[in-house]
């Protein structure tokens, strides 16, 4: 498929100039909104489900972004225009029932670092 060539050579030149390093800095008023959603949501989740997971991991090509991962029993929410003002923040929110009678949701939240300008010489 041509797509399929084209979207090969994106990659390539991707990867032929991406630098090795990369210099993120912190979007402070972005990182600071997102803390606190995220500290909402698992207040939520561990006031219904004490024995609920909750993991943050920054996004592996960029990182610049982060996604929350919620797992749990249940999850009741007391103040739902909170919960909701709390995923928000997210760009992205999913929901959805695992086979072991649990459910998950991941909020992704964007545009936590930046990256730095190139050095120039």
């Amino acid at each position: 498929m041509k797509n399929d060539k084209d979207l090969q050579k994106l990659f390539d030149f991707y990867e032929k100039h991406m630098p090795e390093t990369a210099i993120l800095v912190k979007n402070a008023d972005r990182y600071e909104k997102a803390k606190q959603a995220v500290q909402d949501i698992a207040d939520f989740v561990w006031e219904s489900d004490p024995s609920a997971t909750i993991d943050i991991q920054p996004d592996q090509i960029v990182g610049t972004s982060a996604c929350m991962t919620v797992v749990a029993t249940e999850i009741i929410f007391g103040d739902l225009k909170k919960f909701c003002t709390a995923i928000s923040e997210g760009k992205n929110f999913e929901i959805y029932p695992s086979t072991d009678g649990k459910l998950s949701f991941n909020v992704v939240f964007d545009n936590l670092y930046s990256p730095a300008p190139p050095h120039k010489k």
